[in-house]
């Protein structure tokens, strides 16, 4: 298990895998989503895309930039 942030009503876990950094997001319902490196930040993975898991663009943003100015 990787570290956990939360931000808001969201819990984020930090995966460490062989080719990146991926964060697990979680609300009060469980799964919402995996955010992985994109071109400008974060961006929804694959398997959600597949999945049509498709959360609010808005939201991403918002977590996207809290994991980006974390600070360890």
């Amino acid at each position: 298990m990787g570290k956990k942030l939360k931000y808001n009503e969201f819990m984020i876990e930090r995966v460490f895998s062989e080719r990146e950094i991926n964060f697990i997001v979680f609300n009060k319902e469980g799964y919402f989503c995996r955010l992985v490196p994109g071109e400008n930040g974060f961006q929804i993975s694959r398997h959600d895309k597949s999945l049509e898991n498709l959360p609010d663009q808005h939201i991403l943003n918002n977590i996207s930039e809290f994991i980006a100015s974390w600070d360890e």
